[in-house]
């Protein structure tokens, strides 16, 4: 499924691939109050990134654009820092993924660090001594924002319920209009986001 295109998969496809991973660390930890329903439209897509022969021996390097989530599913990695400012050798204070980690996390919860700090490699010196080639389930950090934390923003906001009633006991819509015109204001002022201390007029 991970090898179509996102646009070409069908509802069941989606569905099958989030059953398969449902129970990765990645929806604990990024999208843990999220609906089932963000979930599934996060996985329609998601993209797949493996490495052959003739890849660089980097997933991606310090420096680079952080516009990316990454999920490994298979083979191994290594986050190591470029440089290093102790006096220690880089390579003995990298941390080893292996499959279901996540990483590039960074790119999600800080939109202040649009770059990478750390370099994701293979242990190897290129993908032609792996044993288990690596490959990772891409989430784009753009997808993220706008599937799920769009959605758990807009969680703490009203629910269409409780502007209904709100608006049910306030002019004019106690004095003149019926429960459905009213039912619809609701779910139009549930989809809107207005400044705080924004003056709504009625016409």
């Amino acid at each position: 499924i991970l090898y179509s295109a996102p646009c070409s998969r069908t509802k069941e496809e989606v569905f099958f691939l989030y059953t398969m991973i449902k129970d990765l660390k990645f929806w604990s930890v990024l999208c843990k109050d999220a609906s089932n329903g963000a979930k599934l439209r996060l996985c329609q897509s998601m993209k797949l990134y493996k490495m052959y022969d003739q890849s660089g021996p980097c997933v991606y390097q310090r420096g680079d654009l952080a516009n990316s989530i990454y999920i490994l599913l298979q083979g191994k990695l290594i986050v190591s820092e470029d440089e290093d400012d102790d006096g220690q050798n880089p390579a003995e204070c990298a941390v080893r993924l292996s499959p279901g980690s996540c990483f590039g996390m960074l790119a999600a919860i800080n939109e202040m660090q649009p770059t990478r700090t750390e370099t994701v490699r293979i242990p190897e010196v290129s993908p032609k001594l792996c044993l288990l080639k690596p490959e990772c389930i891409v989430v784009s950090v753009e997808s993220y924002r706008r599937e799920i934390e769009g959605e758990i923003d807009l969680s703490k906001a009203l629910t269409v319920s409780q502007i209904y009633d709100v608006l049910q006991s306030t002019p004019p819509f106690s004095t003149t209009y019926d429960w459905f015109t009213t039912y619809k204001a609701s779910v139009f002022f549930r989809s809107k986001i207005f400044p705080k201390g924004s003056v709504l007029c009625h016409q």
